[in-house]
């Protein structure tokens, strides 16, 4: 169990999952507001909550098998010798946290 969460934590699934789950939920807030303005029917909301929640999976899969590198997307496979983009590190850490303090503050404000 130790090694699958180093190899997910090295091909950073974690951080990818997480800033999805920031850009959703912003885009959930968001949807949340303006739908009711253009009175689109309920299932329009709905629809985007089921999208949401199954593109998370996705996202994981996909941070699994690819790798963001100077070069472009490529397989996780071909990138083991190449150097990491400057996007490594601590760096994307903080975007990622950013966007998730950004998705909570909007939620708080949207509903204080």
């Amino acid at each position: 169990m130790t090694k699958l969460i180093m190899e997910l934590r090295r091909r950073h699934v974690f951080r990818a999952t997480g800033l999805y789950v920031g850009v959703a939920w912003i885009v959930l807030e968001g949807a949340d507001i303006l739908l009711p303005a253009f009175e689109a029917p309920d299932w329009v909301f709905r629809t985007l909550i089921i999208v949401a929640f199954a593109g998370a999976p996705l996202t994981a899969v996909l941070a699994w098998i690819y790798e963001h590198t100077e070069r472009g997307i490529k397989r996780q496979e071909t990138v083991e010798g190449e150097h990491l983009p400057p996007m490594h590190g601590r760096q994307m850490d903080f975007i990622v946290i950013g966007v998730l303090v950004i998705a909570l503050s909007f939620s708080i404000y949207l509903h204080v």
